[in-house]
């Protein structure tokens, strides 16, 4: 995943794991009839945190990140941000074991203790047009 420098991370402790958000459900957008441009692609990078109960909030464009572009068309940037909006999960948690117990990669064990955490990820949305039509896929950033 790639991460502006200032972003806040979390360091997990020797006794600690993380079990990463699982999506249940996530629509794709359609590409906008009211797209500018003819035939090419596009890239759309949207940052979003799953909150601790697997919804997503602070959705938000994230320009010329990894491979995306730095002013793509606005109807684009909308239908990514609305599709995202529409995404549920699984949510993130932390997994906590005792002192000496060394943490499996699944948080399972009967002595482990689950937190549930929010998680900002990113994605990155293509939208592709080729003879007039428009398709698009989706990867994570």
């Amino acid at each position: 995943m790639v991460l502006p420098a200032a972003a806040p991370r979390m360091q997990l402790s020797e006794t600690q794991g993380l079990l990463m958000a699982v999506s249940i459900e996530q629509p794709m957008p359609l590409y906008p009839e009211s797209a500018a441009g003819g035939d090419g692609r596009t890239e759309v990078c949207v940052s979003f945190v799953v909150t601790a109960d697997g919804q997503v909030s602070e959705a938000a464009h994230a320009p010329g990140v990894d491979t995306c572009a730095e002013r793509p068309d606005p109807a684009l940037v909308a239908a990514a941000l609305d599709a995202v909006s529409r995404w549920t999960f699984f949510g993130a948690a932390i997994c906590e074991y005792p002192q000496g117990v060394t943490p499996a990669p699944d948080c399972s064990g009967e002595d482990a203790v689950l937190r549930a955490v929010p998680i900002r990820l990113m994605y990155a949305f293509t939208f592709e047009r080729v003879g007039g039509r428009g398709r698009v896929a989706v990867r994570r950033a």
